[in-house]
Parts: C-alpha cells; sequence; structure tokens
C-alpha cells in the first residue's frame, strides 16, 4: 500500500456545551481538525453499527459523570453537513469543569513513557511544543526565541530542551537536557549549555539544513485516562526516553492541586500503518 493510498481517520477534542436528541452532543471543537477549525461548534452523534454492540452514546456517558463544560474525545469523526459530524465513538476526558481547569497544547509532539517495571499503566509522558519548535543553524539563537516556549513548558512539568538534526552526512542527532527534575527556564537553559557537546554545537552551524529545538515537559499521567495511555503506548512503539520517537497530537491537560495532569494525546490525525516517528520527521 502506498503512502497516498493509507486510510486517513480524524479524532477531535471537544468542550460538551449541551445535549441532543437521540443520544447526541452539542460540542465545540477545542483544537482544529481537518477542514474544521478551533471554535466551531456542531451536533455530534455516535454512528450506528450494523452488527455487534453499539458505542456507548452522550446519554450513557452522562449518566457515568460526563456534563457539560466536560471535555470529550470525538474519534473517527466524519462530516454530516448542516452543522453536524458523526463519529465512529466518543469517551469523556474530563467529566466537568469543574474536575480542573483544562488547556489544550495544540500540534504538539508526544512521547509516552514506557510503564515501570512490574504494571502495564503507564505514569507518565513527554509532550513537545512541536508547533513553537525553532529552526535554526545557531544554537545561541535558538536557545533566545526557545524561552517562551520553556517558561511554559516548566509551569506544566518537568521542562526541558531537545535539539535534534542532521548532521553533514545525513546522521541524525539529538540532544536531550531536563525533563528529570522541577526547574525553571534559566536553569534548563544554563543545563543546556554546559550539556550540549562543542561538536553538535559544531554540526548545527555547519549543517545543510537547520536543526530543530524545542521545549518539552515530562508531565504525569492523569490516574483516571491511565488506561487509554497505556493502551496507546501498547500498541504504538514509541521507544524510551534516551531514544524517543513521537506522534502528533492536541494534549489535553487539567489543573490538579499545584501541578498538571494528562488527560489525552490521542493522534489527530491517524493513517494506517503510521508508526511514531523522529521528532525531525513530523510534519
Amino acid at each position: 500500500m502506498s503512502t497516498d493510498d493509507r486510510e486517513v481517520t480524524l479524532n477531535a477534542i471537544a468542550k460538551l456545551v449541551g445535549w441532543a436528541d437521540e443520544g447526541g452532543g452539542k460540542i465545540e471543537l477545542m483544537a482544529d481538525v481537518g477542514k474544521h477549525r478551533l471554535g466551531q461548534r456542531f451536533t455530534v452523534h455516535v454512528r450506528q453499527v450494523a452488527m455487534g454492540r453499539q458505542p456507548a452514546n452522550f446519554d450513557h456517558l452522562k449518566k457515568t459523570g460526563l456534563r457539560t463544560g466536560g471535555m470529550v474525545l470525538l474519534r473517527k469523526i466524519h462530516d454530516e453537513g448542516e452543522g453536524a459530524i458523526s463519529c465512529k465513538s466518543v469517551e469523556t476526558v474530563i467529566d466537568r469543569d469543574t474536575s480542573g481547569l483544562p488547556y489544550v497544547v495544540h500540534d504538539a509532539a508526544v512521547h509516552i513513557l514506557p510503564p515501570p517495571t512490574g504494571t502495564a499503566m503507564v505514569k507518565e509522558c513527554i509532550v513537545a511544543f512541536a508547533a513553537e519548535a525553532i529552526r535554526t543553524k545557531a544554537v545561541s539563537e535558538a536557545l533566545v526565541k526557545v524561552k517562551p516556549a520553556l517558561e511554559q513548558a516548566c509551569q506544566f512539568g518537568k521542562g526541558g530542551l531537545i535539539l535534534t538534526g542532521e548532521d553533514r552526512d545525513g546522521d541524525v542527532n539529538e540532544v536531550i537536557v531536563g525533563g528529570v527534575e522541577t526547574a525553571d527556564a534559566e536553569t534548563v537553559l544554563s543545563d543546556f549549555i554546559d550539556a550540549c557537546p562543542k561538536e553538535i554545537i559544531q554540526s548545527v552551524r555547519k549543517s545543510r539544513k537547520p536543526w530543530i529545538m524545542a521545549a518539552f515537559f515530562r508531565g504525569e499521567v492523569d490516574i483516571d485516562r491511565s488506561s487509554r495511555l497505556s493502551a496507546q503506548r501498547a500498541n504504538l512503539d514509541y521507544g524510551n526516553f534516551d531514544e524517543p520517537s513521537w506522534t502528533k497530537a492536541n494534549v489535553v491537560l487539567r489543573a490538579f492541586a499545584d501541578s498538571w495532569l494528562v488527560c489525552d494525546a490521542s493522534p489527530a490525525i491517524e493513517k494506517s500503518g503510521e508508526k511514531p516517528q523522529l521528532l525531525i520527521d513530523l510534519d
């Protein structure tokens, strides 16, 4: 099967703003998806299946705690016209707005860390601010430009920086600093300057293509959503923290006490047979 022949499906993160007849819901998109844009509102129904068990609809989720103001994940959406869309399934991401202030990191790159030894449930993931990534041929310049994104990353979790690119021989190199303990942006920047090998700095300067520098944070997974992220990790080979692979997603966070929890990191666009990629290869 060629790349162009692969099945493409779209998943949408949305806020529930009301209920609709026949188990439907009224939603507001919390991120762009396909031709639809952040903030657009639609009526949504879960598609009926010809055989087998019918997926849960909004009425079912309401019985299990979903309320208006909550966040949902719509899988495999389809435009039905006249302000309506359908989806293959819907699931609760945050049950109500009082469960914690939600935040969506748009067009992020996600690396789900392996579960701790002795368990199948993931505890943490890495979220890189791919949309704010800096393309550079000078590390010193990139460190200045990446600071705003890094400051935000340090607010959400254990902040860090990743620098990746091709050397003149076409080999991909990565330098990852941070993501181990809580630190402010200034500390991460200082640590990066100390840790980045001089030969890498020279490779960036001499490379044919710009390198990429992105801020990231290491965040804790919401225990109520650990099963979903664990299944995602089991189905996709993300590698490990030292050699990470990534998928693109609109990542949903919620505030909890004095920290933020990762509630969802489902790929916004899924292509059949697609696997996690190097950060440099993400579109």
